[in-house]
């Protein structure tokens, strides 16, 4: 549940400032440092 509500929160704020998804642009291995580090 909190999961759902921080993501809908985070889409939302897309409409407010569509620059905003450009920080999920992250190389790949950043993130697969981070996969590996919620299920390792």
């Amino acid at each position: 549940m909190t999961f759902a509500i921080g993501g809908l929160v985070g889409c939302a704020s897309w409409i407010v400032r569509p620059a905003g998804i450009r920080a999920l642009r992250q190389p790949w291995r950043v993130w697969l440092l981070g996969i590996g580090g919620l299920f390792g």
